[in-house]
């Protein structure tokens, strides 16, 4: 599956709640051959559509077949616990690894508002998060398909897309700004939801920002070099965009 783009969503509109509908539906019907009604498609659609609107720190990742949403993540954080709402895949793209790609970059995304993971599992995919090292609850000895995970650690010098200006986010993003004499603004990540990243140092501290491809650096790090493997991330980031339009 070498075509297949694994994408941040930044903004969630209303052609990608449409796209989660679809392929949700899908993954349930090749799961329990099982159809949802259209009044059932509507009732989940503006479920998970208000919840959404409910919380703040909110995440999504989609994989794409050129411009076809294959398979998708999406969740929270709240009170230092990283929710999984819904993983779901395309039948036909089961067994491929785009499940675990989308929960690995979940995963990565948790690191800056939870310290563990939470999910409720379909019958049929517990052990695929068994799998990806989640433990099942148990309840008066009965294994639940309810499943935990510590948030693991993932290669440092990297860069991890912001979806939220947390308060460790905003504190480390407004020392950069103030390097570069200018100030950080969360409402360009918290309400305009435009395309954010964080580079992060080979202690996971966040050292470098870019929002909208435009990048602040802080003092005493290797400027060019940071600023280099950024722009490099919003290009790759454009470049497969474009493609799911």
């Amino acid at each position: 599956m070498n075509d297949i783009d694994i994408i941040p969503l930044f903004n969630q509109d209303a052609s990608i709640w449409d796209d989660f509908l679809s392929v949700r539906c899908a993954s349930i019907h090749g799961a329990y051959n099982q159809k949802l009604t259209l009044d059932e498609c509507k009732t989940a659609l503006k479920d998970l559509e208000s919840a959404w609107r409910r919380r703040k720190h909110n995440f999504a990742y989609a994989a794409y077949q050129n411009a076809d949403m294959v398979g998708f993540v999406q969740g929270d954080c709240m009170a230092g616990v990283a929710t999984i709402r819904g993983l779901y895949v395309r039948p036909e793209f089961r067994k491929s690894g785009i499940g675990h790609k989308l929960l690995k970059n979940a995963e990565r995304t948790a690191r800056f508002g939870a310290s563990s993971m939470d999910l409720i599992s379909m019958l049929g995919a517990m052990n695929f998060y068994k799998k990806c090292g989640y433990t099942a609850l148990r309840l008066n000895g009965t294994e639940l398909n309810h499943f935990a995970k510590d948030v693991p650690d993932f290669p440092h010098c990297t860069t991890v897309p912001l979806f939220c200006a947390t308060a460790q986010v905003k504190n480390a993003c407004s020392k950069i700004a103030r390097d570069n004499n200018m100030a950080f603004d969360t409402a360009d990540i918290n309400t305009l939801h435009m395309p954010a990243y964080a580079y992060l140092d080979a202690t996971g501290d966040i050292q470098a920002y870019g929002i909208n491809d435009n990048v602040l650096v802080g003092a005493h790090q290797p400027a060019a070099y940071i600023a280099k493997q950024m722009h490099r991330v919003f290009q790759d980031f454009n470049t497969k965009l474009a493609k799911t339009r």
